[in-house]
């Protein structure tokens, strides 16, 4: 008997195109369904939790919300007329029980109490880059986010913690911010893989979604979170005081008590200059001076009579030019009374820009973070510093007059900052 000959044929060479962009096309279409899913807040399943055990991401963190502090109303005469409002208490919000399967601290929350929609995703800042301003934030930021474990968010500085949230105290504004830069984050790494992987299984591009999720770490760069305090007088707790006992740090606190706090400084007297020539319109030297012999004559005025605290955070007094952000000690003192040590990372300016892959890579190490690829540390290394001051190169620097009355103003402030830090380097001498 004859056999019959097999009608089955081969893939051709001429079809391979064809299958290519088959698998490239279907790969697309999966992995906009699953960030489509993604973006209605899903949760994860417990086949999806054992996935991701089985592929190394354990969600070993776990955060606990720290214990309100009950303060007794001050005796004394408050320094505004303007009375605290609950409307800026953030203890009302929380506390949250943020998903173990996320480094980063992220939780889901129901839709107006509505169980039956699907829940929003809510982040808040795995840490921050809080402070000083003209002290190399933008530069630190944009080296840091190179990690390929951070997400960098649409704004360095959204400021809500310090200034936004008077305008709008709705704590879900401020989350909401970083769970869609978490999403936005996402999307490009999918989209880079996608670019670089075209031949892939649903799988891949489902777990890789979730990798990318897990692992990403997001930061609030607002170089004012650290010393930024104007509106205290505002906060329940503040009543009739004259210096605030609630601040900022408080209500991270409370927040986040685990959170990490990255914290650059620089020369006070270097970088009250910066800050100067980046905020005037037509700086110049002699204006400088001027500023700065009658701001000091005011706050030496005001230590005679008043604590060193209460100067510094009377925002009244401090009009002429912002030497006060300069006393760095007082705010790390503060932040120290609510954080360990271990929570708050400080380096130089001087210190980055003699040798910014030292100093980068302990900033890493500090936030608990893989190595970076090599990819990340080209970028890293090579990146051009971002928001320099040209206005200081065309004003030139400052009079020699000028520099050597900062200095002796800020002398015995630096050797306290010296000694809280167990540190001679921030003498600047």
């Amino acid at each position: 008997m004859e056999q019959k000959k097999s009608t089955h044929k081969g893939v051709s060479i001429k079809d391979l195109p064809l299958l290519f962009c088959g698998v490239l096309l279907a790969s697309i279409i999966i992995s906009t369904v699953l960030i489509y899913i993604y973006d209605q807040g899903f949760r994860i399943s417990v086949r999806d939790v054992f996935l991701l055990y089985h592929y190394g991401i354990r969600g070993s963190r776990s955060w606990q919300m720290a214990d309100k502090d009950h303060l007794k109303a001050c005796e004394g005469p408050g320094v505004s007329e303007a009375k605290p409002s609950t409307k800026y208490d953030l203890t009302l919000f929380g506390p949250y029980t943020f998903e173990p399967t996320f480094r980063n601290p992220c939780w889901y929350q129901v839709q107006g109490g509505n169980h039956s929609l699907a829940p929003h995703l809510r982040c808040l800042p795995f840490f921050y880059l809080a402070g000083f301003p003209k002290c190399g934030t933008t530069d630190l930021y944009f080296r840091l986010t190179q990690h390929q474990h951070i997400v960098r968010t649409p704004r360095k500085e959204p400021h809500w913690i310090t200034r936004g949230r008077y305008d709008n105290p709705d704590l879900q504004k401020y989350t909401s911010f970083f769970a869609k830069a978490l999403k936005a984050g996402v999307r490009l790494m999918i989209h880079g893989w996608l670019v670089n992987q075209i031949q892939t299984l649903w799988l891949c591009v489902y777990l890789y979604v979730y990798v990318c999720v897990c692992w990403s770490r997001k930061g609030d760069g607002s170089a004012s979170t650290f010393w930024d305090n104007n509106s205290w007088y505002l906060l329940p707790g503040n009543e009739n005081c004259s210096e605030p006992r609630v601040i900022n740090a408080d209500y991270i606190r409370h927040l986040n008590p685990n959170v990490k706090v990255v914290v650059i400084l620089r020369n006070p007297a270097d970088r009250l200059y910066s800050d100067y020539c980046y905020f005037t319109t037509n700086p110049t030297k002699a204006e400088f001076h001027t500023k700065v012999v009658e701001q000091i004559r005011q706050l030496r005025e005001c230590f005679v009579s008043n604590s060193l605290r209460q100067c510094v955070y009377n925002s009244s007094i401090n009009k002429h030019c912002r030497i006060h952000v300069g006393l760095y000690h007082i705010y790390i003192e503060d932040w120290l009374k609510r954080f360990s040590r271990d929570q708050i990372h400080v380096l130089r300016l001087e210190d980055l820009s003699a040798n910014v892959t030292q100093e980068v890579l302990k900033i890493y190490q500090f936030l608990g973070l893989d190595s970076p690829t090599e990819e990340a540390r080209e970028a890293m290394l090579h990146g051009l510093p971002k928001n320099k001051g040209k206005k200081r190169t065309a004003t030139g620097a400052m009079l020699r007059e000028t520099k050597e009355i900062l200095l002796s103003f800020y002398l015995p402030f630096n050797k306290r900052l010296a000694w809280v830090l167990n540190d001679n380097r921030y003498l600047w001498s």
